[in-house]
């Protein structure tokens, strides 16, 4: 009798600590993540709680399904006076086990009252982004080509942009700053490496003021591994198609325009962020079929470009981009405005699913490009990464919020304006210092464009851009350049020499060097590249990214 009761205590004892030791390993791992991802530099206390409730609730179901097994073991195989005892021990042995218990729900269930007293006040969100285009290829902007109806009758219910600019001429990194307010030198996301998890983004902010959050997405360097996934409920990184030279996954406009209307089922009646990426124009320029005649015409005597046997450009064809036998100028530029016009397409599709569901008129939609693309500008084809040319980061820039906000915009914007505008907007309040203005305010007219980028052979180039002079400055060689833009806008002519510039140039540069040098980032960012597996490689290595 005395054993058994001491076995009774025994598992008396042994419940408790089973909770016990759940709470602290629940919140333990609750307490690593809250840092790591730095919620609470940010203000993001509802985010913070609910994941530390989370992972506290899976801490006790582990230890006490764990209890649980153990003790039926040892009922099973009791006597009968033992297990009397046991299901005494049921009864009375666990007080402190379920005052844990019972704080665990009430903490839970409060949490759930609060989200559903206090639900989101903000719009919806719809972000559509689009790799590698450039703004002076659609006819809202000027081209001669019909290469964008859709667009262009969207971007006449919209406020336009003439002057948008991204910070980076890279996927990863400008994406990094878009979805973060941040310079790409803040973020730490240089060339296409991934994005730290303690930048947080405008996916985080929104879910902590309790936005459902989806994406869809479409270029291998933004799949959910490279972390940005992260503050999405929902991220579809489903790419089954691959580029017609290299090996890399993709996805082309029509099944990533399937995929939207897919995520669309799943908002449910909260407020929700959904972010589309579309790979296309990014080449190699392949249009579908149908398509690839669509604009161009052979002529005799055409011009004609040499093959490179490497992704670089410098006045040849990259091998990645390279179609067949065909060493045409106007085919190539042919083919990538087809493939413009077949994302307009898909981008018409998805506009009408909107509607439909009457989600347009009362969303706020913004449309914009992650960089450009050179078209021979520079002795430069076809590619997009080494160079900070208006080509590759002057882009197109659409904002709908209802009918109030149409027409044309001239001043200077750029990507880390995006995150502000929908935390306005959402009533959303942080500790932040933000150089981002509201898109839908008057931006000041003394304002200051950024963009930055690491080259294939790791060294730097950055730019500046203030009320239209641009200066740049190469930091492998300390060397600067000036382009007037008014008066230059394909930056042909260094005026750097030019003595009576020299007041602009030591203006231009002293801003330059305070930016590159400024981290207004609120945590620590590990500037390293994650480490890939050998399949990661193999593919990051054919787009030409590593070597």
């Amino acid at each position: 009798m005395d054993e058994a009761l001491s076995k009774t205590s025994c598992w008396n004892r042994s419940l408790a600590l089973a909770v016990l030791t759940g709470t602290l390993l629940g919140l333990g791992f609750a307490v690593v993540e809250i840092l790591a991802n730095g919620y609470l530099s940010y203000g993001m206390w509802r985010l913070a709680i609910g994941r530390g409730l989370s992972h506290w609730n899976t801490g006790l179901a582990v230890m006490f399904v764990i209890w649980a097994v153990a003790f039926l073991f040892d009922l099973a195989l009791g006597s009968r006076q033992r297990r009397a005892l046991h299901r005494t021990t049921l009864r009375l042995g666990s007080k402190a086990a379920g005052a844990l218990v019972a704080l665990a729900l009430l903490l839970n269930v409060g949490f759930l009252a609060i989200g559903c007293l206090h639900p989101p006040r903000g719009p919806n969100v719809i972000l559509i982004t689009v790799d590698t285009l450039r703004f002076d290829h659609l006819g809202i902007y000027g081209y001669s080509r019909n290469t964008s109806p859709n667009i262009d009758t969207f971007a006449r219910d919209s406020l336009v942009f003439d002057n948008g600019y991204s910070h980076a001429p890279v996927t990863s990194s400008s994406t990094g700053s878009l979805l973060s307010g941040f310079l790409p030198h803040e973020t730490g996301v240089f060339q296409n490496n991934a994005l730290p998890l303690r930048v947080n983004t405008l996916a985080e902010f929104l879910k902590n003021r309790g936005y459902r959050t989806l994406a869809v997405v479409s270029n291998y360097v933004l799949r959910g591994s490279q972390n940005f996934r992260q503050g999405f409920d929902y991220y579809d990184d489903d790419m089954e198609e691959k580029e017609a030279v290299r090996e890399l996954p993709e996805r082309t406009a029509g099944p990533t325009t399937e995929a939207a209307l897919r995520a669309l089922e799943r908002v449910g009646d909260n407020s929700f962020f959904l972010w589309v990426h579309y790979q296309d124009p990014h080449g190699p320029y392949t249009p579908p079929p149908h398509l690839a005649n669509l604009f161009y015409e052979k002529r005799d005597g055409a011009r004609t470009l040499p093959f490179s046997d490497t992704n670089s450009s410098d006045g040849s064809i990259p091998s990645y981009a390279r179609l067949g036998a065909h060493n045409e100028y106007d085919y190539y530029v042919a083919q990538y405005d087809s493939e413009i016009y077949y994302f307009d397409q898909q981008f018409g599709v998805l506009i009408e699913k909107l509607k439909e569901l009457e989600l347009y008129n009362d969303a706020l939609i913004l449309v914009t490009a992650d960089h450009g693309e050179s078209m021979g500008e520079h002795d430069y084809y076809f590619v997009h990464e080494n160079h900070l040319y208006d080509t590759l980061i002057h882009i197109p820039l659409f904002v709908r919020f209802g009918d109030s906000y149409r027409g044309r915009r001239h001043d200077y914007v750029q990507h880390i304006d995006v995150v502000p505008t929908v935390l306005e907007l959402g009533d959303i309040e942080t500790d932040l210092s933000w150089r981002g203005h509201n898109l839908l305010q008057d931006v000041p007219d003394s304002r200051v464009v950024f963009a930055e980028t690491r080259r294939r052979d790791e060294t730097y180039l950055y730019t500046i851009l203030k009320e239209g002079w641009k200066l740049f400055y190469d930091a492998s060689t300390s060397s600067y350049a000036l382009f007037n833009l008014q008066t230059d806008p394909g930056e042909a002519q260094n005026l750097i020499d030019a003595t009576e510039n020299d007041e602009i140039k030591r203006s231009l540069a002293g801003s330059l060097h305070a930016l590159r040098l400024q981290d207004l980032m609120p945590v620590a960012v590990e500037r390293v590249v994650p480490s890939l597996s050998k399949e990661e490689k193999r593919k990051l290595q054919l787009l030409g990214y590593i070597e």
